[in-house]
């Protein structure tokens, strides 16, 4: 797998983890996941079109001593 392969798989478990726990203690409201690529604006008025609701995360990157 391509470096951006395994960017894509560690930004997966990332926003899993986050997001783990919410559906049991909220089972009424919908989430779909949906992870971007490409220009952070353009992805934000697809998503915008058809949600409800558009929730963000950011990304903090650490350096490792």
């Amino acid at each position: 797998m391509d470096d951006s392969g395994s960017e894509h798989v560690e930004q997966d478990q990332v926003l899993t983890e986050a997001l783990s726990g919410w559906s049991q203690k909220y089972p009424q409201v919908v989430v779909q996941r949906q992870l971007a690529t490409g220009r952070a604006a353009h992805a934000l008025v697809t998503a915008s079109d058809r949600a409800q609701l558009v929730v963000l995360g950011a990304r903090v990157r650490t350096a490792v001593s």
